[in-house]
């Protein structure tokens, strides 16, 4: 999967290539997934921070993320490494 904008710069970067597992469709740890927003799968950070839910958001909009019941959140996979491709001219 590539990535095609800078919303979780500078872990991830629009031309970063992902490596993705997709027999993960759960929450199973804190990180990185691809999950399905409004139809679209999008690269989010997921984390557990108590009371039954997760919190999703992408780095450079930390706070403005969502917290969301643990079953409404539909994770399409998980992203287990990163290649960064970057062009020095």
């Amino acid at each position: 999967m590539s990535v095609k904008d800078d919303l979780n710069a500078p872990a991830l970067e629009a031309g970063d290539v992902l490596l993705v597992d997709l027999g993960v469709t759960r929450w199973g740890y804190d990180g990185v997934y691809v999950v399905d927003i409004n139809g679209e799968p999008v690269v989010r950070f997921v984390q557990d921070r108590g009371g039954g839910g997760l919190y999703v958001y992408s780095l450079s909009l930390m706070d403005q993320g969502r917290s969301l019941p643990r079953e409404s959140v539909s994770i399409l996979a998980a992203v287990i490494a990163v290649t960064k491709i970057r062009r020095i001219a």
